[in-house]
């Protein structure tokens, strides 16, 4: 009896998804770094801080940013500590152009509120506008409503001061803007550094899973032939 020929057929490896059941194989096969481990990694310790800056802080921020990403070896942990410190100093850059804004209200009402209608000198300021700014300052929350309360009760508006502190303001407002953007910008390359090495490690595993499929495959063949 003529032996049956079978013509073998090389699967076509199918393309990398990552939207089903599969991209979770790299999570459940690749253990991700544990707490113990993250706390040997010398660049998690190290900390940037300002003068008024809390170490707790900080490592709060840090352990809710390393708990929102998959970590899985010392480089990752790396982009996130640096994602970590991006964001920060975006914070403060917000804090300084917040700075810069009050600054420029307060020198305009001076100067408007002012007998002689121009002075920058400190022993010059309304005292209510100095006790105002130095409460901003020290992180009072009720400073807002005492604000908006004495420039109503002085005849101004805040969509006033807003348009002169901007205008008085404007270079060093465009400063920090400009490095902000700088950090934000790092901060994405960062995010989709991360996202790369994620996709390309799953196409490499799925690549991997389809070949031993194929040459399984073509073992079975191989032996139904014999």
């Amino acid at each position: 009896m003529a032996k049956k020929k079978i013509t073998r057929i090389q699967p076509r490896l199918k393309e990398p998804t990552f939207d089903d059941s599969e991209t979770l194989v790299l999570s459940k096969n690749k253990p991700h770094l544990t707490k113990k481990l993250l706390n040997q990694i010398p660049w998690l310790k190290d900390r940037y801080l300002l003068p008024g800056e809390k170490a707790e802080d900080y490592d709060l921020r840090l352990k809710t940013l390393v708990d929102s990403i998959e970590i899985y070896n010392a480089l990752d942990a790396i982009m996130v500590k640096d994602i970590h410190d991006e964001m920060r100093e975006i914070h403060r850059l917000q804090m300084v152009k917040s700075t810069l804004l009050v600054d420029g209200m307060r020198h305009h009402l001076n100067n408007a509120l002012s007998p002689t209608g121009y002075h920058f000198e400190k022993y010059d300021l309304d005292p209510n506008l100095t006790e105002l700014i130095t409460d901003w300052q020290s992180g009072d929350e009720s400073v807002g409503r005492r604000f908006l309360a004495y420039i109503k009760r002085n005849g101004f508006t805040l969509a006033e001061l807003q348009m002169k502190a901007y205008k008085i303001e404007a270079k060093s407002l465009a400063q920090v803007d400009n490095q902000m953007a700088r950090h934000q910008k790092n901060v994405r390359e960062s995010l989709k550094l991360i996202e790369m090495r994620r996709n390309n490690a799953l196409v490499r595993q799925r690549l991997e899973q389809e070949i031993e499929q194929f040459s399984s495959d073509a073992l079975e063949v191989e032996h139904d032939e014999s």
